[in-house]
């Protein structure tokens, strides 16, 4: 609804299309192959068609921070195509000295000064304003 929002909060759950992947995950399942897209994070952009699925790939492996969440509603539907979920949570340092959520945020900085080329201060600052929450949330 707010493309300047989208944007700027991209891989919050609101940014995806969950309809047009629960359609296409059903449809894989029901004719045994499909086309998806995948995430080329040096872009910072999904890439259409950048997966695909053959009839003889024995096991898919779908894998994503949303896919279990049980609100908003449109995202339960995604799981039912699933034969079986798994949840893996990051574990906290093992001195103690920093918790799964820090961890994981610690993570998302590097990759977005890696990928995107910030600075540590930029790389934090959106960390903290949009991939923190969406931490959180799942």
């Amino acid at each position: 609804e707010d493309p300047e929002q989208a944007h700027r909060l991209r891989g919050a759950p609101f940014t995806f299309d969950v309809q047009a992947f629960s359609s296409a995950l059903e449809s894989c399942r029901a004719k045994g192959y499909g086309v998806f897209p995948s995430f080329d994070h040096s872009v910072g952009d999904p890439v259409a068609e950048g997966t695909l699925v053959l009839k003889s790939h024995r096991l898919v492996v779908c894998e994503g921070n949303y896919l279990l969440l049980d609100s908003p509603e449109r995202w339960k539907h995604v799981r039912r195509v699933f034969d079986e979920t798994w949840f893996l949570q990051v574990a906290a340092s093992v001195d103690g000295s920093t918790t799964g959520v820090e961890a994981q945020c610690e993570r998302v900085v590097l990759r977005h000064m890696a990928a995107w080329g910030m600075t540590r201060e930029a790389a934090e600052a959106r960390v903290n304003e949009n991939d923190r929450q969406n931490i959180l949330l799942v």
